[in-house]
């Protein structure tokens, strides 16, 4: 059975991750996010989340954040190939952030990041 839990380990927590996925990593522009990304030599993808007050006020920022969490906890993109992924927000986001939306990008993402990063197909 697939665990769906987003323990720490899944979660980007310390600057100095952010600072090298941002100077060692890969950007791909969606319509509502900008994604960076890195290989991370781990067997598991961490998270990491960079949401500005553009995108709105605190509830529809912490919205944001629930929503990409979630959509990013449920389809664990990269597994097993070990990816630091940095989510940023754009402000054209709709607002509020619905799931569907955050997993299209997120699908896209992933299918740009394959063929940049020659990371293969995903594994199911």
């Amino acid at each position: 059975m697939k665990s769906f839990g987003f323990p720490r380990a899944r979660r980007m927590v310390s600057r100095g991750h952010f600072r090298r996925v941002q100077a060692e990593g890969t950007k791909v522009v969606t319509r509502h996010f900008v994604f960076l990304a890195s290989v991370n030599g781990l067997d598991f993808s961490r998270l990491g989340l960079a949401v500005s007050r553009k995108v709105g006020p605190a509830v529809v920022r912490n919205r944001v954040k629930r929503v990409v969490r979630e959509a990013f906890r449920l389809n664990r993109p990269f597994e097993g190939r070990g990816v630091d992924l940095v989510v940023i927000p754009r402000a054209a986001l709709p607002k509020p952030a619905q799931l569907t939306v955050v997993e299209s990008d997120f699908a896209e993402m992933e299918r740009r990041l394959n063929k940049m990063l020659n990371l293969g197909e995903a594994t199911p």
